[in-house]
């Protein structure tokens, strides 16, 4: 759970790092420049609650992330 002690700047930067990694941006044909802009607007979207939050969305991200890279699906 690093990622709790990383600022919005690398989370963000994370994010990208995975829609890449997974090669979407070639896939679909998705501009980087446009992909970390809409990641940053999501970031902006979310209201400071207790749970659900940017942090949160990261985490779910991540977890599925993780299961795409980590399994046959």
């Amino acid at each position: 759970m690093r990622y709790l002690y990383y600022n919005r700047d690398q989370l963000r930067e994370c994010l990208f790092e995975m829609f890449s990694r997974l090669n979407l941006l070639e896939k679909f044909k998705i501009d980087s420049d446009k992909l970390r802009a809409f990641i940053k607007d999501v970031e902006r979207s979310y209201k400071r609650l207790p749970y659900h939050h940017f942090t949160h969305a990261f985490n779910i991200t991540h977890v599925t992330y993780y299961v795409l890279r980590n399994s046959k699906v």
